[in-house]
Parts: structure tokens; sequence; C-alpha cells
């Protein structure tokens, strides 16, 4: 969670504030109570990118394969990746265009 806070932290620097930045690891993403899923189809269906951060921990995570297979039928993806290797991505991400955030 905090290295996607950090990302979080440096694309609303980088845009000046203009891009805005839903993550779903943040505490507030979700109503309580709410569909979690239905929620993070909404809003991975309205966006204009998604990123998705994989970590040794969260490669394998349901809910991350969710909201990357959401954006990938729609092409607009990009993976960040650190504490792995581009080998350790799974296959459907994979052809993804992809940056090592490890250093």
């Amino acid at each position: 969670a905090e290295l996607a806070f950090r990302l979080e932290e440096f694309v609303l620097e980088a845009s000046n504030g203009l891009v805005d930045v839903w993550r779903s690891t943040n505490a507030t993403a979700f109503r309580f109570g709410g569909m979690q899923r239905a929620e993070i189809h909404t809003q991975v269906q309205s966006t204009d990118a998604l990123v998705s951060l994989l970590t040794p921990t969260s490669k394998s995570r349901e809910w991350v394969q969710f909201e990357s297979g959401q954006a990938a039928v729609r092409g607009r993806i990009a993976v960040v990746f650190a504490g792995i290797e581009r080998s350790e991505i799974p296959d459907t991400l994979r052809e993804y265009q992809s940056y090592d955030a490890t250093d």
C-alpha cells in the first residue's frame, strides 16, 4: 500500500493535480457496505488509463487480476513492478508496457 501511495503522489505531482487518481488500496475508495467488485468495475470502465502495480504480494491477488483484466480489455494499461522480476509478471499482463520501479 505504501508504494501505491507513493505512485499516486508522483502522478498527482507530475500532472500538477490535473489527473484524477483512484486507488483501490485507498481506505476511502469504497463506501461502507458497498459492493467492491461493482465499484472497481465502474472505476476501471470510466478511466482513461490504469496502472497495475505488481509486487511479490500483489502479483497473484484476485483484485489486481480483476482490475487489470478489466482495463486490458480496453487496451489502456501500464504495468509497474517492484520487488519481482519481469519474468514474474503474470502472462496476462506481460504483453503490456511495463516499468521496473524497484530502484
